[in-house]
């Protein structure tokens, strides 16, 4: 995911996923579930 950043130049990555629960996978990628996105439970300025 790191070379995937770097090669796109990315500044954050999120990884969907369809559980439950949302967490950090590092400083600037994280796994979010499905009901967060969809839902919007996430916090606006998470990556910003």
């Amino acid at each position: 995911m790191r070379i995937a950043m770097n090669d796109l130049k990315l500044d954050s990555l999120w990884v969907l996923h369809p559980g439950d629960k949302s967490w950090p996978l590092d400083a600037k990628i994280r796994s979010v579930s499905g009901n967060d996105f969809f839902w919007g439970s996430l916090a606006e300025s998470e990556f910003r």
